[in-house]
């Protein structure tokens, strides 16, 4: 929340993936103006890269797979074995 008004602050803020929509909004007055191309295309590629990320995240930490590989013993259960 801080670093995208601190670089804008700097004048880099169009350049800046996470302080492009707060300049877009106008809320930083006249700096709406230093927008251009590069600008929606660094927010787009970092989106994408994002995305990408996280659906490859996704996909290695399945839940639900990781309790299909449980030993057919382990039941979730405190108990010792021989209680059960």
């Amino acid at each position: 929340m801080v670093s995208p008004q601190v670089i804008a602050s700097l004048g880099y803020g169009a350049y800046f993936p996470w302080s492009v929509p707060g300049l877009y909004s106008g809320a930083g007055g006249d700096y709406k103006m230093l927008l251009d191309n590069y600008s929606y295309g660094i927010l787009i590629l970092t989106s994408i890269i994002g995305y990408i990320a996280t659906v490859m995240c996704v996909e290695q930490c399945r839940p639900n797979e990781m309790r299909k590989q449980l030993p057919p013993t382990t039941k979730f259960s405190l108990r010792p074995k021989d209680e059960q």
